[in-house]
């Protein structure tokens, strides 16, 4: 979770304020390294799905989530529309806590866009029906995830492998489909060493983290 002020799905996010928060993320780094693996984080928000009332399930009715749009979720949870002021926010937090990530130890980075997340709310026509230049045409969709993934690049410097997770289809109505998700692909592509689901790539994640630190003597 990168931004808690708008999600609060996941209990555990990296926050120099929070007593212990980089520590233990740099005990699990170094536990991943010294069994032989790449320490890879996942930077996430859940956006509309967020569970902000988790904490108070008596409040799962009067909060509401964030998203693309003002809408209402299927279960009564209020979805209020990000601003423009909001999603700089976010975007600068892909970056802030991609610092606290390299600094903890971890080598790679994903990036989550898929399975109906928030990136993925911007990503998708079937959310995103914004008026500004978050929403409508593909390259404006495509906005937000750019943004934080340049943001990352940013924070993290040249040679450090990013992975952006991310759905080849929504397969369903309204959703963008295969031919648009290969478009959406090959917007990323140039901003990211891996795209995919994480579960279908490990076994290449070696091979290009390799490949980075061979090419660029590091």
């Amino acid at each position: 979770m990168i931004h808690p002020k708008t999600d609060g799905s996941h209990a555990y996010h990296l926050d120099t304020t929070i007593l212990n928060s980089l520590a233990s993320a740099t005990y699990t780094a170094d536990a991943i390294r010294r069994h032989g693996a790449i320490a890879s984080l996942e930077l996430s928000h859940s956006g509309m799905y967020a569970g902000t009332y988790m904490t108070d399930k008596s409040k799962q009715k009067s909060m509401h989530q964030w998203g693309p749009d003002d809408t209402v979720r299927q279960d009564g949870v209020k979805v209020k529309a990000l601003t423009e002021d909001m999603i700089k926010e976010i975007v600068e937090a892909y970056g802030q806590t991609a610092v606290l990530a390299k600094r903890a130890g971890f080598e790679m980075l994903m990036i989550h866009g898929g399975h109906g997340w928030l990136v993925n709310q911007f990503l998708s026509p079937y959310f995103n029906h914004r008026q500004d230049v978050y929403g409508g045409s593909l390259e404006n969709r495509c906005r937000l995830a750019i943004e934080g993934l340049k943001s990352v690049r940013e924070a993290v410097g040249e040679g450090f492998p990013i992975e952006f997770r991310m759905s080849g289809s929504e397969l369903f109505e309204g959703g963008y489909d295969l031919s648009e998700g290969v478009k959406i692909a090959q917007m990323i592509e140039p901003y990211v060493a891996v795209i995919g689901d994480a579960s279908k790539v490990s076994t290449i994640i070696n091979a290009v983290y390799e490949e980075y630190h061979v090419a660029l003597d590091i």
